[in-house]
């Protein structure tokens, strides 16, 4: 158990909790939509992960290596601009992904490769859930940048991006 924490410690770098993204004080979630990036864990020996980093949003950046990245943020109701990294361990022998953790030494880049997805650019309306979602090359078995679809939650509509034919659930991928 003790192990499988060490293998892991380079995702408590990323974020929890809900991040406001817009200027001012705290408004309630009747006027907010919030979104959500998807993370596959894949528990072994390594521990595989595949995650999308959330670092900036309408021009703020609100995710960096030294603050974390957020799991789910807050927005205004409106076009919706997200700037997106890929980011895995899937290519990193069980040496290089412990070395990220600190177990023999600590370099987090050594355990990790991040793919600089861009800018993508969705409408969204208050009150929704959205979540940023891709198939994983953990169930793929490809290794290459994702292709992204963004799922209203509440529709259940896909409103950016288009859903691989082999996906029964664009909101709910089970590894």
């Amino acid at each position: 158990m003790k192990l499988t924490f060490l293998f892991l410690a380079p995702l408590f770098l990323i974020g929890c909790g809900t991040t406001q993204t817009y200027d001012g004080p705290k408004r309630p979630s009747s006027e907010l939509a919030t979104i959500e990036a998807v993370r596959y864990v894949k528990m072994g020996m390594p521990s595989r992960m595949e995650l999308l980093l959330i670092t900036e949003c309408n021009g703020k950046t609100i995710g960096t290596e030294f603050k974390g990245y957020p799991k789910t943020i807050d927005v205004l109701p409106g076009q919706t601009r997200i700037k997106l990294f890929y980011r895995h361990n899937l290519d990193k022998s069980l040496w290089e992904v412990a070395n990220s953790t600190g177990v023999i030494t600590y370099d987090a880049t050594d355990g990790q490769s991040d793919i600089d997805l861009g800018k993508i650019t969705f409408c969204t309306q208050a009150g929704h859930d959205y979540k940023l979602m891709f198939h994983p090359a953990l169930l793929t078995g490809k290794l290459c940048p994702p292709a992204l679809w963004v799922v209203d939650l509440k529709t259940k509509k896909i409103i950016y991006g288009s859903v691989p034919q082999e996906i029964k659930d664009p909101a709910n991928i089970q590894l």
